[in-house]
């Protein structure tokens, strides 16, 4: 843990990201690009919302009790430490994927990640709050 780092709500730095990966595609690739490249990560998308759906899910079932955050720092970012970690990846993809256009084009799986990340851990969250309060998932 970086002392003194700056955090970010998680919900406004995938919207945030989601416009900034956008504009990007939509100034380097023409929409049929855009379209391929989507359509290649159908299975993270599945999973993406599959999870989305449990964790709204839990969400209304959770919503008459005080919903405790057993993971600390939930919801929030590390700014220093998230980029340091997308300045790695993106030397590693610059090179295995054949420069920077193919480095750019795992965006949109890193952001889908990042989108199944969040929705994971506020299930985690989620699912201690069902053990502590007793109350049945389905």
């Amino acid at each position: 843990m970086i002392k003194n780092d700056i955090y970010l709500n998680s919900v406004f730095l995938l919207i945030i990201t989601a416009f900034s990966i956008s504009g990007v595609y939509y100034y380097l690739f023409s929409i049929d690009e855009i379209l391929i490249i989507i359509k290649e990560e159908y299975i993270l998308a599945i999973f993406v919302f599959i999870s989305i759906l449990l964790h709204t899910y839990s969400y209304i079932k959770l919503k008459k009790y005080d919903i405790l955050p057993f993971i600390p720092q939930l919801g929030k970012v590390p700014i220093i430490q998230s980029t340091i970690f997308f300045a790695i990846f993106e030397v590693v993809d610059y090179y295995s994927e054949d420069g920077f256009i193919g480095a750019i084009k795992l965006w949109y799986m890193y952001w889908m990640f990042g989108l199944l990340t969040w929705s994971l851990v506020f299930l985690f969250n989620y699912y201690k709050n069902f053990k502590f309060y007793g109350i049945k998932f389905l």
